[in-house]
């Protein structure tokens, strides 16, 4: 049960942040206009995907903390080679 549950904590984790890139790179890409100028002011739905992907940062976040600070993931421990 320890190794399953914190790879499904490491699925969790890189989802959520694989998402939150995906979906800033396209908020980014809505932001550009024709000529490829920002558009000023931007379209009211870019800061909706901007608050979402924070949103998605801060959980995915948490889950990187989770595996790190409670498991000791990716944590060398003293007298350990790397």
């Amino acid at each position: 049960k320890g190794k399953a549950d914190l790879q499904r904590l490491a699925v969790i984790h890189a989802s959520l942040m694989g998402s939150a890139w995906v979906i800033a790179l396209v908020a980014m890409i809505l932001r550009i206009d024709e000529m490829l100028l920002t558009r000023i002011p931007a379209p009211v739905w870019v800061p909706v995907l901007d608050a979402g992907v924070a949103a998605i940062l801060l959980a995915g976040a948490f889950f990187g903390g989770e595996l790190v600070y409670r498991h000791g993931v990716g944590v060398r421990r003293d007298g350990q080679s790397s």
